[in-house]
């Protein structure tokens, strides 16, 4: 049960970081981070910074 949580977390803190660390490229590019990144930015930046897609 424990280790389910950890490894929940860990996943939440990759989106986390797919967002910072891709968000101005998702904003400036329609590639494959789109795909990945756009929806955790959504999730995670909160609607007022909210990627464009």
């Amino acid at each position: 049960m424990r280790k389910l949580e950890r490894r929940e977390e860990e996943e939440e803190r990759k989106l986390v970081h797919c967002c910072l660390a891709n968000y101005e490229n998702v904003r400036q590019n329609s590639s494959m981070l789109l795909g990945v990144c756009s929806v955790c930015c959504k999730f995670w930046a909160g609607p007022e910074r909210k990627p464009v897609g």
